[in-house]
């Protein structure tokens, strides 16, 4: 069986013509207008919204092959760190973060447990149903998810 999450290359192929997620992406990253934090980043498909914005851009991910091409397609652009989106402590404060398409599916498929304690001075945003700590420090803080705001009320 043929594992796209193990060969960069091939997930490229299969993921270059999807766009869908771009106008909502740069929206909030324009509206936050600052640092922004992608979690689960793979080879930056999604980085280049941010980086053509102008913004400083961060990206995350637990594979280094995914990584590397990410340096490869964006140079110094970006910054893209080796780290579990799972359980990370980055020394650098966000107005943006976000883990885009279909890349929380994998804090489920490797965990049932994720657990978030960070500052937020912006918006945060994200397509799972988890149970996450997080303080707002001086922003609003939003999470754009309906069953994730009724979970998080319920916390």
């Amino acid at each position: 069986m043929i594992d796209i999450y193990n060969d960069p290359e091939l997930y490229d192929a299969l993921h270059k013509d999807i766009d869908n997620d771009k106008e909502i992406i740069s929206h909030y990253a324009r509206q936050c207008n600052g640092p922004v934090l992608e979690l689960a980043s793979g080879t930056g498909r999604l980085a280049k919204y941010i980086i053509d914005l102008g913004l400083p851009y961060t990206g995350i991910d637990n594979s280094r092959p995914f990584l590397d091409k990410a340096n490869n397609n964006f140079a110094n652009k970006g910054s893209f760190l080796l780290h579990d989106m799972r359980d990370f402590n980055l020394k650098q404060s966000y107005d943006f973060i976000f883990i885009g398409f279909n890349s929380s599916d994998l804090i489920l498929v490797k965990s049932n447990l994720w657990h978030l304690d960070m500052t937020v001075t912006g918006i945060f945003f994200i397509s799972v149903v988890a149970k996450i700590n997080f303080k707002c420090g001086g922003g609003s803080s939003s999470v754009f998810n309906k069953p994730l705001n009724a979970c998080l009320d319920n916390i």
